[in-house]
C-alpha cells in the first residue's frame, strides 16, 4: 500500500497504493497519473517474509508528472519494521527515507508513457504468518485493472491458510508456489499466509 501526497498540475491530492486511494475530496484537478495495476510475489523465508511489487503507472498528460509516495507496511507487535528494502524503475535504484512504519520517495512519469516500480522488502514474524495489505482498493473507488499475485513456499514448509483461492504447483527446488490472477479486482480481504515446518 502506499498513501501519495504531493501536486500534479496544481491539484493537490491523495494516493494510496497496494491499493492505491485517491481521495477526491482533496483534490482541485483531476489527477494524470493512474495506477493501473499490480505483480506481488510473497515469499515465506522461515521466520519471514519477502514481498517484491511490481507497481504500474500511467500517465495520460501532455506534462511530466511526479509526486510523494509514501508507503506503508503492516507493522504490529509481532511484525516490525522490515530491515531490508530496496525501490527501483527501470533497474535503477530510487532514493528513499524510512519511517517508523513505512518509506517515502518520489514517483515520476513522463507525459502520456507508462513507468513502472519495484518495492520489494523483507520483514521478520515473530509467528509463522504475515500479510500483504490489499483492502486499501476499496478506498480507491476504482478497482484495479488488473493484478497477479504469487505465493511461494520454500521446501520444508507447507501453507495453514492463503486467503485467496489460489493454483497450486511445485517448482524444480520442491518449492509449492500459489498462483492467482484478478482483473477489475476490488479486495475485500488482505493477501495473508499462515505457515509450519512440513509434516513428514
Amino acid at each position: 500500500m502506499i498513501v501519495v501526497k504531493g501536486i500534479i498540475q496544481r491539484g493537490l491530492f491523495t494516493l494510496v497504493f497496494g491499493a492505491l486511494l485517491l481521495s477526491p475530496e482533496e483534490t482541485a484537478a483531476a489527477p494524470s497519473i493512474s495506477f493501473r495495476g499490480e505483480r506481488i510475489v510473497l515469499t515465506v523465508l522461515g521466520d519471514r517474509i519477502r514481498v517484491c511489487g511490481d507497481y504500474h503507472f500511467r500517465n495520460h498528460a501532455s506534462e511530466d508528472a511526479s509526486q510523494r509516495l509514501f508507503y506503508p507496511f503492516p507493522v504490529d507487535s509481532l511484525h516490525p519494521v522490515p530491515d531490508t528494502t530496496s525501490i527501483e524503475t527501470g533497474g535503477a535504484p530510487v532514493p528513499f527515507r524510512v519511517g517508523a512504519r513505512g518509506v517515502a520517495f518520489t514517483a515520476e512519469v513522463p507525459a502520456g508513457s507508462k513507468r513502472t516500480y519495484r518495492i520489494c522488502y523483507e520483514q521478520d514474524c515473530a509467528v509463522p504468518e504475515g500479510c500483504y495489505i490489499l483492502t486499501t482498493t476499496a478506498a480507491w473507488r476504482e478497482p484495479l485493472v488488473e493484478a497477479d499475485f504469487e505465493v511461494i513456499v520454500p521446501a520444508g514448509f507447507e501453507l495453514t491458510h492463503l486467503s485467496y483461492e489460489a493454483e497450486e504447483g511445485k517448482r524444480g527446488d520442491g518449492a509449492t508456489v500459489y498462483r492467482f490472477h484478478r482483473t477489475r479486482f476490488l479486495p475485500d480481504r488482505d493477501l495473508c499466509v499462515k505457515w509450519r515446518i512440513a509434516l513428514k
